[in-house]
């Protein structure tokens, strides 16, 4: 039951599945290199200091998402992101690459 009522909150890009996360592992690279970049003004950076997730709530990144982009950014969860001038964000929507 629990089971279930955590997949009726959680997307595509959930940390659950695990075939999902050996995707995102192998292929750290080429998601970077396809990721929006989001520039992190003064501003926020004073005002989400040790604030990752508010910070990437506030920019509109499915909490699902956020794990990816802390892995692509080599962030960790609680670490202050605020000494960077901007940071990967993953697409939000699936790409068919041929």
């Amino acid at each position: 039951m629990l089971s279930a009522l955590l997949a009726n909150k959680l997307d595509n890009y959930s940390n659950l599945d695990q075939a999902w996360v050996q995707v995102i592992l192998d292929h750290k690279q080429v998601i970077r290199d396809e990721c929006n970049i989001l520039e992190i003004t003064d501003e926020d950076r004073s005002r989400f200091k040790f604030k990752l997730d508010h910070y990437l709530r506030e920019n509109s990144v499915p909490v699902t998402l956020h794990w990816v982009t802390k892995f692509i950014n080599e962030l960790e969860m609680y670490e202050d992101f605020t000494d960077r001038k901007a940071l990967y964000i993953p697409f939000s929507t699936y790409r068919i690459v041929n």
